[in-house]
C-alpha cells in the first residue's frame, strides 16, 4: 500500500513539475526571447503570449510581429517552433522544426543593416530543419500582394536544402520547387547554386526549368548565370554588379530560338485572360515601371513562326527610373533586314514612346515582307516614326501618331517605281491612317 502511495506521489510531482516548470518556461521566454530576437535582428520583435512544453521542447505563440507595430515587416501567426534535443545535449540551441499558420513579409519595412558582415553563418541556428507556412504573403510597392501556400523548406543531411511552394494565377495552381546545393556556401556568401522549375499542375507544357550560379568575380561583387529552358525556348542570362546585395548593373541574355506557338500556348497558361475575366484587356491599367539603373544586350538566334523564320535579331537596352531606351535593334527577316530604335519614359501609370524603324530588302527578285505583302508589289524599303502616350493599353494603343513610307515597284513587265506614305492618327477607340498618297 505504502509502495503504490509512493508511485502516485510521484508521478503526480512529476506531472505538477512539468504543469509548473511549462509554465515557468513560458514566462522565461515571454521575458528574454523578444529582447534576443530584437539583439540579434536589430528591429522590435514582440511575441503575444507564449506556451511551453518541455518534454517535447517546443514554444509556440498565436502571433509574433517584427518590427514596428504600425508597420512591421514580418507578421506571422500560430507559431510553433521545436528544439533539437541532440543539439541541446551538446550545448547548442537549433530550431528542428518551425510551422505557422500565416506569414507576412513586408521587407520594405526592414532596416537597413549598418553592420559590413562577411558572411551570414550566424542565422544557421535559427534556420530549422523543417518549416512549414500554410499562406506566406509577399507585399510589395510595386506589384501588391503576391500570395503563396503550402511553403515547405527542408534541410537535408548532405547540406543541401530544398524549397517548395504553392501559388494560383489565371485559375490555375502553380508549383515552385526548387534545390541549393549548399546551404553554408550561401551563408558564408561562397560561390552557390540554385536549381528548380515552376509548372502548372496538371496541365501539359507549362514547365520552365531553371539553374542560378553565382560566384564571386574579380572586377565585380559577384556575377552570375540564369539558364532557363521550356518549352517555348531556352535562354542563358550572365549578370554581374560591382556591389554586393545590388541589382545587376550589365546583363547579357542568349537565346538560341523561340517558337511563338509555344510562347503564346505559356503566356496563356500563366497569364489571366480579361476577356473571359469579363474585363475589356485594353482598359487595364499599364503597370508602374520603377527600373534600376541597368544596361543590356539581347541576343536570338531565331524566331520561328510556322514555316517563317527572323533571325539574329540583336537589342541593346539601357534603363533608369525614367524609363528604358533601345538604343539599337536589328535583325534578318527571309527577304529583308531591320533596324529601329525606341524610348519608353514612364511617370507612374503614364507611358510615353517614341519609335523608328527601317526596313530594307536584300534579295532584288524580291521585296521585303513578301510573306505578308503578297508577290505583285515588290517593297524595297520602307521607315516609320511612331510616337503615343498613355495610362491604359487602349490609351497607348490609340494615341499613336505618327507616318509610314514604303518604296518599291509594281509587278510588271516595267517594273513601274511606287511610293506609298501614309500619316497614322484615330481616335480614342479607333487607330488610323490618314493624308494616303501613292507616287
Amino acid at each position: 500500500m505504502l509502495k503504490r502511495a509512493l508511485v502516485v506521489g510521484l508521478v503526480l510531482l512529476a506531472v505538477a513539475a512539468v504543469i509548473w516548470g511549462n509554465r515557468i518556461a513560458a514566462a522565461s521566454v515571454d521575458a528574454k526571447l523578444p529582447e534576443l530576437l530584437s539583439s540579434e535582428l536589430g528591429l522590435e520583435v514582440t511575441l503575444a503570449p507564449v506556451r511551453a512544453n518541455l518534454l517535447t521542447l517546443a514554444v509556440s505563440s498565436p502571433q509574433l510581429r517584427m518590427g514596428g507595430s504600425a508597420h512591421p515587416a514580418v507578421t506571422a501567426t500560430e507559431v510553433q517552433v521545436h528544439l533539437s534535443w541532440r543539439s541541446l545535449l551538446r550545448g547548442e540551441i537549433r530550431l528542428s522544426s518551425a510551422t505557422a499558420n500565416t506569414v507576412r513579409l513586408d521587407l520594405a519595412q526592414w532596416p537597413d543593416s549598418e553592420d559590413d558582415n562577411s558572411d551570414y553563418q550566424f542565422l544557421d541556428p535559427w534556420l530549422p530543419t523543417g518549416l512549414k507556412v500554410k499562406t506566406l504573403e509577399y507585399q510589395s510597392a510595386d506589384t501588391g500582394l503576391l500570395t503563396l501556400r503550402g511553403l515547405n523548406w527542408r534541410r537535408l543531411l548532405n547540406g543541401s536544402s530544398t524549397l517548395d511552394v504553392r501559388y494560383r494565377t489565371a485559375g490555375k495552381r502553380i508549383a515552385i520547387e526548387t534545390s541549393l546545393a549548399s546551404l553554408q556556401d550561401l551563408l558564408s556568401l561562397k560561390d552557390f547554386e540554385l536549381t528548380g522549375s515552376v509548372r502548372a499542375l496538371q496541365t501539359k507544357g507549362s514547365r520552365i526549368d531553371f539553374a542560378l550560379q553565382i560566384a564571386a568575380a574579380k572586377e565585380l561583387a559577384y556575377s552570375a548565370r540564369l539558364a532557363a529552358q521550356s518549352a517555348a525556348m531556352n535562354a542563358t542570362v550572365d549578370f554581374g554588379a560591382a556591389t554586393a546585395w545590388s541589382w545587376p548593373e550589365k546583363s547579357t541574355t542568349s537565346i538560341e530560338s523561340i517558337k511563338l506557338a509555344s510562347l503564346a500556348n505559356m503566356l496563356k497558361i500563366y497569364t489571366v485572360d480579361e476577356t473571359q475575366a469579363g474585363n475589356d484587356p485594353l482598359a487595364q491599367p499599364l503597370p508602374k515601371l520603377q527600373l534600376p539603373a541597368h544596361e543590356g544586350s539581347i541576343h536570338i538566334g531565331e524566331i520561328v513562326e510556322e514555316n517563317r523564320a527572323f533571325e539574329n535579331l540583336k537589342l541593346a537596352f539601357n534603363s533608369s527610373e525614367q524609363g528604358i531606351t533601345v538604343a539599337s535593334l536589328s535583325g534578318n527577316g527571309s527577304h529583308g533586314d531591320l533596324t529601329a530604335k525606341a524610348d519608353l519614359v514612364v511617370d507612374n501609370n503614364l507611358w510615353q514612346v517614341k519609335a523608328n524603324a527601317k526596313l530594307q530588302s536584300r534579295i532584288e527578285t524580291t521585296g521585303i515582307a513578301a510573306d505578308y505583302l503578297g508577290s505583285d508589289w515588290f517593297w524595297r524599303s520602307g521607315n516609320a516614326e511612331l510616337g503615343s502616350s498613355g495610362s491604359t493599353w487602349g490609351e497607348l494603343l490609340y494615341s499613336t501618331t505618327g507616318s509610314i513610307a514604303l518604296r518599291g515597284f509594281h509587278a510588271d513587265p516595267a517594273k513601274t517605281p511606287v511610293v506609298i506614305n501614309a500619316n497614322i492618327g484615330g481616335t480614342k477607340t479607333e487607330l488610323g491612317f490618314n493624308d494616303i498618297t501613292l507616287s
